[in-house]
């Protein structure tokens, strides 16, 4: 009887043994469910947008910000509930890091890597007094031709 059994036994562990693999799957499969994708590589504008695909796992997730690769003290941190998507602005000139992770630090995301090179002051100052300029140019068009409709 017992080599009758004996077969038995070993199918069932052998069974039970791969649904436990086949159950562990889809989580190692999916360690990086959630999309994260920046607007820019690069960004001159002073801000940036970040959007993922919707998240089905436990709110709040965080969305971490750092100017390196180690992550032991991100730049920011942001608690976001039921968003997909974040506009960032106020960084200085440089390469930053961002990602998504879970409240207890799981990374949920994968990381998206975006540059900061702010347009130079000097160019700005000239953009703003060419328009100036022109401003007062036709401030002064409007006061002169209003001057002579009004003696006619």
């Amino acid at each position: 009887m017992t080599k009758i059994l004996l077969p038995r036994v070993f199918f069932r562990v052998r069974f039970l043994l791969l649904c436990v693999i086949l159950v562990q799957a889809p989580a190692v499969c999916a360690a990086n469910p959630v999309h994260l994708e920046a607007s820019a590589q690069k960004v001159s504008e002073g801000f940036i947008s970040l959007n993922w695909n919707e998240f089905s796992g436990q709110a709040p997730i965080r969305l971490q910000v750092s100017e390196r690769s180690q992550w032991t003290r991100p730049l920011r941190e942001l608690s976001l509930t039921g968003q997909t998507r974040v506009h960032l602005s106020g960084f200085p000139d440089g390469t930053f890091n961002a990602r998504l992770v879970d409240a207890g630090g799981q990374v949920l995301s994968n990381t998206v890597q975006f540059r900061v090179q702010h347009r130079d002051l000097g160019l700005a100052g000239a953009l703003f007094a060419l328009g100036a300029l022109l401003f007062l140019a036709l401030v002064v068009t409007l006061i002169r031709f209003s001057a002579t409709s009004q003696q006619q």
